[in-house]
């Protein structure tokens, strides 16, 4: 009897000291895959800060692209609104000169007709 209590008591030792090793190999292969997915998330933060970098750059660049693109139509816009009031005045010279014109063509008319 006290041969089978000394069996069971070592009997229920060893499960113990399995389940402990198993516990111990869950517990390392846990760690391992924690491991594991906590490099791979830092791998994915560096590439996901090294995108936002290039689109920030990216983002630069086409600001000053734009900026420029809009300073050379503020030039084009100045430079063709100087043309529009260089016409307008030509325009006016020569409405003047028309109306001068006439009114010397009907002078030379009426002269003519005396």
């Amino acid at each position: 009897n006290a041969a089978l209590l000394e069996k069971a008591g070592e009997t229920t030792r060893l499960r113990e000291e399995i389940d402990n090793l198993r516990n111990s190999k869950t517990i390392g292969r846990l760690r391992s895959d924690s491991d594991a997915a906590l490099l791979e998330k830092k791998y994915e933060v560096k590439r996901l800060r090294e995108a936002n970098s290039r689109l920030r750059s990216d983002t630069g660049r086409l600001r000053n692209d734009a900026d420029g693109v809009l300073l050379e139509k503020e030039g084009e816009v100045t430079r063709l609104r100087e043309e529009m009031g260089r016409l307008r005045n030509d325009n006016a010279s020569l409405t003047g000169g028309m109306a001068e014109a006439s009114e010397k063509d009907k002078e030379m008319t009426r002269l003519r007709e005396e």
